[in-house]
């Protein structure tokens, strides 16, 4: 039996793109993935990460736990250390999702086995204000909204 193991690092300063589980998708991911894709520049005190899910077709792990095919999300505000999806806990598909930004980058970690070969996942992602969080300035009695 072929293996091998991919690994990859990326990083972008944008605060809006699309993220891919791997290059050749939508053609099934390899075994042995190791995929990181970073987003950096990020204010954890003035911004919100929005994801929104428009695949997700990864192998189901065991125990009802992501041991298997995963994505690792960390930067943002969960329960845990990093919010994981797997076939056994997906995202719900074609629905914005916000989460706190915590960290001064959001980093996609994706990481596949030897064995089960899904399509993968495909994803947008947009760093907004959380306006909720951004103070107004206030000069001589105007009011400014300060910019993310």
């Amino acid at each position: 039996m072929f293996s091998h193991e991919y690994e990859h690092q990326q990083s972008s300063t944008a605060h809006h793109g699309f993220v891919l589980s791997h290059s050749s998708f939508p053609s099934d991911y390899s075994e042995n993935i190791n995929v990181t894709y970073t987003i950096t520049g990020l204010s954890p005190r003035q911004q919100e990460l929005q994801l929104t899910f428009f695949k997700f077709d990864v192998e189901v792990g065991t125990y009802y736990a992501c041991t298997r095919d995963a994505l690792y999300i960390t930067g943002i505000q969960t329960t845990s250390a990093s919010l994981a999806y797997c076939g056994n806990d997906k995202p719900p598909l074609g629905e914005r999702m916000a989460y706190n930004i915590t960290d001064f980058a959001v980093s996609f970690r994706f990481k596949s086995d030897h064995s089960i070969n899904k399509e993968g996942f495909f994803f947008s992602y947009t760093g907004t204000c959380n306006v909720k969080q951004i103070p107004e300035l206030l000069i001589k009695n105007l009011v400014f909204p300060v910019i993310c």
